[in-house]
């Protein structure tokens, strides 16, 4: 018994090796073969054995490709010339190169490599580093065939140093293509083809995708001339070969709408009558590129841009035709029609017939909703809204103005009724009718209210797995959420009521809106700051607890960010100065002590912002602005000074002097202010200031500002040496900023407001002559410097005017006068 089990087990054992071990025992082999093959000092025998069994079984498994290799490895390369040769495939013809180059015949080895870069399309790519390893293992198991060898290596470097000049040019070509340099695409491809045009007899795929490619892209450059010469030069080739009809009827469709573009029409119709001759020959509709009532469609459109209506119109009833005899259930394709149709009705002021073709494109439209698939209802609601607003402009236009509210209020109506659950389509539906309106009318605010109402109901409702669409909604409730409340605040009362009911939206959401990943702090911020102002007169209590709320959010949506409203991280920051400040106002009222509150707003700003930042200026700023608007000058001064400190600290130079410039005018205004009363106060403190910027600061415009303001105070006092002193020292630093700048804008204004101010002076203190002199040379100046400025030299002539009129010199006046005018008159 246990005998015959045994028998049994062997015979079991023998039928799997028949049909499964000797595939196992050929993968060995290879194996085998490759690996001694791949060594240094390769044992030839071994090579010889394994590689000879492996060649035989591909050979048998007629894959000819592979056993050529092996055969080669195998010192059988005579077997590949007598046997193989004529059974193998061009994309493994190297092999028999290299049998011809062992067996001598160089110009047979030459004429098989000369082929194998082009033996599939792309194969030229990667050609030379597929062959160079053949040569060099082929020299370590040909030892005494090394020169030979050498030779074939060196006919294959010279046949593909040139086919190396295309893959460089398409390399290239690649790199510009991904930076998206056209030009530089233009210059590769150009290559390119007169590179690859030598080694071909006819273009192949790749040769000729790469001159649609070159094609596409001068039409994108405009230069439509030269694209269509090569989508010509295509034409030529699809035309002789039956497989390539789809390419040739798409390029004739491409030729057309390039004719289209430049525009030459009457070539572009050309081409299309071409494209639906080609497409009528084609007996499967699914082979075209474009189905033949679209051609049409375009021939329409083409029409109708030549403004031959009775033509565009035709070719409507053709699509109409073809798509009722060819797919008649296509609604949204004849809904199409009709719209276009009654567009043109609309053109040619037939009012009445386009609102009956509006009327059949809705009706159609609707019906394509009933019929369509999910994914492509939102483009059908989208259509479907526009046909009923383009409805509107023909009852405008027939003053039946009952009849276009009707139509605008049509499409919400349709979606209220028929989808009354797709509150984020009827919410986007209310918003598009709020700007039907005038904004901020009573029917523009009532539909964003009802937009507003529409999407809490979709957050409610829709809320689910899909972030993206979650955060869509929030978006969209956000946007109509502040629009609405900036509209609502031109009425307090109405507008306290709305924001309070809207905090009660944010409360119930608070999870959704402001929790984890969708926190979006920065909107319920903006709401209690209002109400906190709202209530700053009625109740002080509640209106501190609403701002201060607002502070604390404001800094959240700083910190943490608001994922729906990261580009509005700036205006986050803006609104914090702006909270702060009123914050303080209403601790003010309060008769709270402030310094607590200003302690915490700059240690956030300090924490979140670095030295020298605008961000702390800013800080200054606002504090510096608080104190200043309560008449606490000294403090005001004290914390503008420091925003100064700051701002020099500020490493961006432009940036810099922007900052510091803009504090020292706000500085300059604080001075003035603080000392109004007291002239000889104001001396010194701008004194002080253009001190400081003389040591710290040296832009010459902000000077000249400085001086200028000195010598306002001065003329106050009639101080006539130190006004003369100030002001000139303005004039020699705003001459000083034009000569090096060589820039007028804004600086001959500032120079001839100064001119203006002291002329003036010197007429009240009757030196007329010396006021009218002193201008005229300023107007030298200028016409000499800025002779292409004549709208600067004509506010120049009506200064002057103005100057004489002061004098009481009417001729004079009125001579300057009309020399400004007549050159006013010159300008564009």
């Amino acid at each position: 018994m246990t005998y015959i089990k045994i028998i049994i087990g062997l015979l079991l054992w023998g039928v799997l090796f028949f049909y499964g071990g000797s595939s196992w025992l050929d993968t060995k082999r290879e194996q085998a073969c490759t690996s001694e093959v791949n060594k240094d000092e390769p044992n030839l025998k071994v090579v010889q054995e394994r590689c000879l069994q492996t060649a035989e079984h591909y050979m048998n498994s007629e894959d000819y490709g592979s056993a050529s290799w092996f055969y080669l490895l195998a010192g059988e390369y005579e077997k590949n010339v007598d046997e193989v040769e004529a059974k193998i495939k061009d994309d493994f013809y190297m092999n028999i190169g290299h049998s011809y180059l062992l067996k001598g015949d160089y110009e047979k080895a030459r004429e098989i490599y000369a082929k194998y870069p082009w033996a599939s399309d792309e194969d030229f790519h990667y050609a030379d580093e597929t062959i160079q390893p053949d040569f060099v293992i082929l020299p370590k198991l040909y030892k005494d065939k090394k020169e030979q060898i050498a030779k074939g290596l060196a006919i294959w470097n010279e046949i593909y140093e040139p086919i190396g000049k295309i893959v460089k040019a398409d390399n290239a070509y690649a790199i510009a293509k991904n930076t998206e340099n056209s030009k530089e695409q233009i210059v590769q491809l150009k290559k390119y083809l007169e590179y690859a045009q030598p080694y071909k007899e006819k273009p192949s795929v790749a040769y000729m995708k790469k001159q649609e490619k070159l094609a596409e892209i001068y039409a994108y450059e405009s230069l439509e001339k030269e694209s269509i010469a090569i989508y010509q030069k295509l034409l030529d080739v699809y035309d002789k070969n039956e497989t390539t009809k789809y390419q040739e009827i798409d390029t004739v469709l491409t030729i057309a709408r390039i004719y289209s573009y430049i525009p030459d029409f009457n070539s572009s119709l050309e081409y299309y009558d071409k494209a639906i001759k080609l497409s009528l020959d084609v007996n499967d509709s699914d082979m075209l590129p474009l189905n033949i009532d679209s051609i049409y469609g375009n021939i329409a459109d083409i029409y109708t841009q030549m403004l031959k209506y009775k033509e565009a119109l035709d070719y409507h009833n053709k699509i109409l035709k073809y798509i009722e005899k060819n797919d008649s259930k296509n609604y949204d394709g004849l809904s199409s029609v009709y719209a276009n149709i009654a567009e043109i009705n609309y053109i040619e002021k037939k009012y009445k017939l386009s609102i009956e073709n509006y009327a059949k494109a809705i009706a159609l439209k609707k019906e394509a909703l009933n019929n369509s698939e999910e994914y492509y209802r939102d483009y059908l609601f989208s259509t479907l809204q526009e046909l009923y607003y383009k409805q509107v402009n023909n009852y405008m236009v027939l003053k039946m103005k009952k009849k276009a509210e009707e139509s605008k209020l049509a499409y919400v109506s349709f979606l209220e009724y028929e989808y009354e659950t797709h509150y984020k389509l009827i919410a986007s539906a209310y918003n598009r009718l709020s700007s039907q309106y005038d904004e901020n009318s009573s029917k523009s605010v009532e539909s964003e209210l009802k937009a507003i109402k529409y999407i809490e109901h979709a957050i409610e409702t829709d809320w689910g797995d899909d972030k993206e669409e979650n955060n869509d909604m929030l978006y969209t409730y956000m946007e109509d959420l502040e629009e609405y409340l900036d509209n609502a605040n031109k009425d307090e009362v109405k507008s306290l009521e709305i924001y309070l009911s809207h905090v009660d939206t944010f409360e119930k959401f608070e999870e959704r809106i402001f929790g984890g990943e969708n926190s979006n702090h920065a909107v319920l911020a903006k709401s209690y700051n209002f109400i906190a102002n709202a209530y700053k007169v009625s109740d002080i209590n509640k209106s501190k607890t609403y701002a201060e709320k607002s502070v604390d959010l404001i800094e959240k949506s700083i910190v943490e960010g608001d994922a729906i409203y990261e580009e509005k991280v700036s205006t986050n920051a803006n609104n914090l100065d702006k909270y702060y400040a009123d914050l303080w106002n209403i601790y003010s009222l309060a008769k709270i002590d402030t310094n607590s509150s200003i302690d915490k707003y700059f240690e956030f700003k300090k924490k979140e912002y670095k030295e020298g930042s605008e961000e702390l200026v800013k800080a200054y700023e606002t504090v510096g602005s608080f104190f200043m608007n309560h008449a606490s000058f000294d403090k005001a001064i004290d914390y503008y000074k420091q925003a100064l400190d700051e701002a020099v600290l500020k490493n961006d130079e432009d940036e810099n002097s922007y900052l510091i410039a803009s504090d020292i005018s706000i500085l300059k205004d604080t001075y003035l202010n603080k000392d109004m009363l007291d002239s000889n106060k104001s001396v010194k403190s701008l004194s002080e200031l253009i001190a400081w910027q003389k040591k710290n600061y040296e832009d010459t415009y902000s000077l000249a500002k400085s001086y200028e303001a000195l010598g306002q105070i001065y003329a106050e006092n009639n101080n006539t040496k130190m006004i003369e002193d100030s002001y000139h020292k303005a004039m020699g630093l705003y001459y000083t900023y034009l000569e090096e700048e060589n820039e007028s804008y804004g600086i001959l204004a500032s120079l001839r407001d100064v001119y203006e101010k002291l002329s003036i002076y010197y007429i009240e203190h009757n030196n007329k002559e010396k006021a009218i002199n002193d201008f005229k040379i300023f107007i030298e100046y200028t016409e000499k410097k800025f002779p292409d400025d004549k709208d600067e030299v004509a506010e120049n002539y009506r200064v002057l005017a103005n100057l004489y009129d002061v004098m009481k010199n009417k001729e004079m006046a009125k001579k300057y006068r009309e020399k400004s005018k007549a050159l006013e008159a010159t300008l564009p």
